[in-house]
């Protein structure tokens, strides 16, 4: 780590500031070139960081010969050189963290060679950590604040990191379990992340909390309780994560690809599945609709603000104001809150083909609808008190919220409409 630029607010490595350190330990001859050291106790302060450090015990052992001989014989020799560090404790500011470590490696020679591959291992006991702490020893800023409780296995060497059963909670209802390996773990800007997560839970308003800076959507405050399952591959800036989401508002199936250049929005591309999933509540309307959809997107941005999105989809048994769909199908634009493309809907009540333009930019929503219309029962949408099935070519130019305040035109042409309780046709 001593390469890295110093940066302001974090630690220098090349400069570190050592005091009030205390030793108590031996060294004990085996007999036959073997030897251990072994620690009691042993502590220090760094003072720029305000970091104190106690250990408990520490052990190392290894074979005389494999400092002296370049050539070493084969009787007698251990299978690995190795140091444990067991009850260690390290504190800055609230930060708390316990744990013990284990370094080994196959020549007792290269233990202590910046380039020589050695293996680590620490098993993380419940332990407290601030953000605020990571970022100071680490070269560029994570967008996390506050504290996490952690505990797991963690094994690897000073490039890789994998770790096993590692649990992570944050407040009163966000917590992490997760398999996770890291490459680059020390480069920010370069870090590669592979994590399956065996469970998380969590909450919008905690979200926002632990990202204040990021630009999460208002929306992540409706979803109330989410807990997820699945996996993340990638750096932080181009990853692909596939994930079951289930939701107050209802459950979320994801395989996407997102990527962020610095200074763009975020660009997203996968697959997106919906299971009964209440649009109303995420955006903070009073009608009653609920979605089953199996989508491909193209997505700029994590807003509905401002979000440009090509969608090509199909959606089976999707509620809408009280009736339910069959199936509906199409590829549409959402760009600055204006919804364009084809769309299809098949149900026993009628079906639809044509082109939508929805505008929601505005305060008053509006509409533009030209298809075809195939045996609409009019009784089946509240518009005719009796049963009448109409098709028609039409087009449609409207704005309101609601069938109560709609103005504008339609236009149709080749009307036909059929009175099954009076077996007429009218043309």
């Amino acid at each position: 780590a001593a390469d890295l630029r110093p940066t302001p607010g974090h630690v220098n490595y090349a400069n570190l500031n050592l005091t009030n350190i205390s030793l108590d330990g031996g060294f004990y001859w085996l007999g036959a070139g073997h030897y251990k050291v072994a620690v009691k106790k042993f502590t220090f302060d760094e003072m720029h960081a305000g970091v104190h450090v106690d250990q408990g015990s520490t052990t190392f052992e290894a074979d005389q010969h494999w400092a002296l001989h370049d050539t070493l014989p084969d009787e007698g020799r251990p299978e690995v050189s190795f140091i444990r560090f067991d009850e260690l404790r390290v504190r800055q500011g609230r930060t708390d963290v316990r744990f013990d470590v284990l370094f080994w490696n196959e020549e007792y020679r290269s233990l202590f060679r910046s380039n020589a591959p050695k293996r680590y291992q620490f098993t993380i006991r419940p332990s407290t950590v601030d953000f605020a702490s990571v970022n100071y020893f680490t070269a560029e800023d994570l967008p996390v604040v506050g504290l996490a409780r952690l505990q797991g296995t963690i094994t690897g060497n000073p490039d890789r990191l994998r770790c096993r059963d590692l649990r992570a909670d944050y407040g009163q209802h966000t917590h992490i379990e997760a398999d996770v390996r890291l490459q680059d773990y020390l480069r920010g800007d370069s870090l590669f992340i592979q994590a399956r997560l065996k469970g998380a839970c969590s909450e919008g308003n905690e979200l926002h909390a632990l990202l204040p800076t990021s630009d999460l959507p208002n929306e992540l405050r409706r979803l109330g309780r989410v807990c997820v399952t699945g996996g993340y591959t990638g750096v932080v800036r181009d990853f692909v994560a596939d994930a079951r989401f289930d939701t107050d508002l209802g459950t979320v199936i994801t395989d996407l690809n997102f990527k962020r250049v610095q200074g763009q929005p975020v660009f997203y591309e996968g697959r997106l599945q919906t299971e009964g999933f209440d649009l109303d509540a995420l955006f903070g309307t009073e009608a009653s609709r609920r979605l089953s959809l199996d989508a491909h997107l193209y997505c700029r941005c994590l807003t509905l603000a401002d979000a440009d999105t090509r969608l090509d989809f199909s959606s089976s048994r999707s509620l809408f104001k009280s009736y339910v769909i069959d199936s509906m199908r199409g590829n549409l634009r959402i760009a600055n809150r204006d919804i364009q493309g084809a769309l299809q809907i098949i149900d026993p009540q009628g079906s639809f083909d044509g082109r939508i333009d929805i505008n929601l930019s505005k305060g008053t929503p509006s509409y533009f609808f030209l298809g075809d219309l195939q045996r609409i029962d009019l009784n089946h949408y509240g518009l005719y008190p009796d049963t009448l099935l109409l098709s028609t070519i039409f087009n449609l130019n409207v704005a309101g919220d609601s069938l109560d305040n709609l103005s504008g035109t339609i236009r149709c042409f080749e009307v036909a409409l059929r009175d099954l309780e009076r077996t007429r046709d009218y043309t």
